[in-house]
Parts: C-alpha cells; sequence; structure tokens
C-alpha cells in the first residue's frame, strides 16, 4: 500500500510517498479520515496511524503514529470504523455507537468538547452513521428508522429547527418524520439525506419524488 500527501512529521507541503508495513496484513476494508486512517483486516482486527489527538482511540492524545500500529478494540465487536476531522466513531455488530477523539464543536456527542482518546458510548440500536473527514457534524440512523444529529450546527445544517451553535448531544430530526434513510451526504456547510425509495413508497403520505433529498443549511 502507498500513501501520499503530508505523511511527514512537520506536515511539510512535499509529498511523502513510501510503502507502508501494513502490506503484509490482509486488508478488507481501509477507513480515511481527515488526520488519521484505519485499516480493517480480513480476520476483524484494527490498525490506525496518522495525527492521533485522541482520534485514534489509544487511550493517548499526543503526537503522530507514523506507521499502522494495532488498535485495542477486540471487546467492542465493531463492524466498521467512521473517522472525522479532529474525531472517529465506531459502530459495533450490536448496533452500539461509540465516538471518540477531539470534541471540538460536540463531535463526540458526550456533552464536551474535550478530548476523550478511547471509544466511549452514545447511541444504541444504531444500524448506521454518517460524518466528513472535514467535518465536526454528525447523523445516525436508529433501527426504528429514527434520524440523530450532533456536533456543529452553526448553519442550521444539522435539520434542528433551533439554530444554537452546536449539538453537544444527539439529538432526534424530527422536521420530516420517520423515513427509511439510505445515505447521507455532508459537508460543512449542509447535509443531503437520500432515502430508499422503494421503502419511502409505504409510508404514509409520501410526496413522491419531492421526498428523495432533504437538505438541511
Amino acid at each position: 500500500m502507498y500513501q501520499f500527501g503530508f505523511g511527514h512529521i512537520q506536515l511539510r507541503s512535499d509529498s511523502f510517498i513510501g510503502h507502508s508495513n501494513i502490506d503484509n496484513l490482509d486488508i478488507a476494508t481501509l477507513y480515511v479520515g481527515g488526520w488519521h486512517n484505519f485499516a480493517k483486516t480480513k480476520n476483524g482486527q484494527f490498525y490506525g496511524w496518522g495525527y492521533d489527538m485522541g482520534r485514534l482511540g489509544t487511550g493517548t492524545s499526543n503526537g503522530h503514529c507514523q506507521v499502522p500500529t494495532r488498535l485495542p478494540f477486540e471487546k467492542y465487536n465493531f463492524s466498521k470504523l467512521i473517522p472525522g476531522w479532529w474525531h472517529s466513531m465506531g459502530l459495533s455488530h450490536d448496533g452500539d455507537l461509540y465516538a471518540w477523539g477531539h470534541g471540538t464543536e460536540g463531535s463526540l456527542g458526550q456533552g464536551t468538547i474535550n478530548t476523550i482518546p478511547v471509544p466511549t458510548l452514545i447511541l444504541s440500536s444504531v444500524k448506521d452513521a454518517f460524518t466528513g473527514k472535514d467535518i465536526v457534524n454528525n447523523m445516525a440512523v436508529r433501527i426504528d428508522n429514527k434520524l440523530y444529529a450532533w456536533g456543529r450546527n452553526r448553519d442550521s445544517q444539522l435539520g434542528f429547527e433551533s439554530t444554537s451553535g452546536v449539538a453537544l448531544y444527539p439529538e432526534e430530526v424530527t422536521s420530516f418524520g420517520i423515513h427509511h434513510v439510505s445515505n447521507v451526504i455532508m459537508t460543512q456547510e449542509n447535509i443531503i439525506v437520500l432515502l430508499d425509495h422503494k421503502k419511502e413508497l409505504v409510508l404514509k403520505n409520501a410526496k413522491q419524488l419531492a421526498d428523495v433529498y432533504f437538505h438541511f443549511g
């Protein structure tokens, strides 16, 4: 595997190109964040590297991790990782959603803006979660199809009636009721929620094509 970009510990502007020791691992999935990365092997082990600041979930919050390092995630039973900008999330096979890293603008959903360097439970009964590699907004869909959001809300991009600057805890987005969300596309200024057509048709009072996208921000 090759990696390009700001790989140097001093974050120089010239490119870093190298072979990683992760080549010896049987990688199933890569997860790319703003300043850090994760890999999941085919036997379910997780590795992380990059600018730490608590993002890697190792219990530390300083310095760089320049080589892929095995992460102690076995007890969380993660099915996937969701790296963001200053933080990371992990979704377990049982539907438990965890977050860790820097709590900038409420990104951890823990009621704090401080760093939490280990996975900490946010929500249960979650079927999917979303963030972006350059943002601190988050959304999660629970198994009852209710949509929750937290993090930065300066431009009302979380879909709340309130325009408060941050949401420190997950809050239900009730502006369009309960829908089958198939995907969420997130940027710094807005969020687009994509609904599943086939499932949407069974809902009462569905708006046909007008309900394909809900656009906040």
